[in-house]
């Protein structure tokens, strides 16, 4: 009787040796064989000491915004884009602090803009961008950067918004 039972032991525990599990090699298979699944990002799934993740779809890239156009002026010249927006650069001011005077503040360079629509009743509205105080500005559906000054020219992108 001790020899039988012996003998139904060892060929009980034998015969979980002889047990094939199929072999895991991606997220997928772990996921459903019934393994734990970490609730992270990407999932991941661990099983025989592998763990496997997720493989997740890249989500496409924004479309690039609508490119400005840049445009350099000089003082009083005007230009006309095909939205039928007009851009005049009416004055560059200059509050810089001068040679050998000591100031608080060391002033910047500023471009005017006049900004309107050809042909329109509504009348242009005055854009200033500063070098450090507001590069930037919107008028009339329309973004303004100023981008570059000296005292005779700017340099301004302009986007349609």
């Amino acid at each position: 009787m001790k020899k039988s039972i012996l003998l139904a032991t060892l060929l009980l525990a034998g015969a979980g040796c002889f047990q094939t599990e199929a072999k895991i090699t991606s997220f997928e298979e772990c996921a459903a064989a019934g393994y734990p699944i970490m609730e992270s990002y990407p999932r991941q799934c661990r099983a025989g000491g592998q763990t496997f993740v997720e493989a997740v779809a890249v989500p496409p890239e924004p479309p690039p915004e609508q490119d400005g156009e840049t445009v350099t002026l000089q003082k009083g010249e005007t230009k006309t884009f095909e939205s039928r927006l007009e851009v005049t650069l009416t004055a560059i001011e200059d509050s810089r602090c001068k040679p050998d005077v000591q100031c608080v503040w060391a002033g910047e360079l500023a471009a005017v803009l006049s900004v309107g629509l050809a042909n329109a009743e509504a009348a242009p509205v005055e854009v200033r961008l500063g070098q450090t105080t507001r590069p930037t500005a919107t008028a009339y559906g329309f973004a303004f950067e100023l981008t570059a000054i000296t005292e005779t020219e700017a340099t301004v992108t302009v986007t349609k918004i």
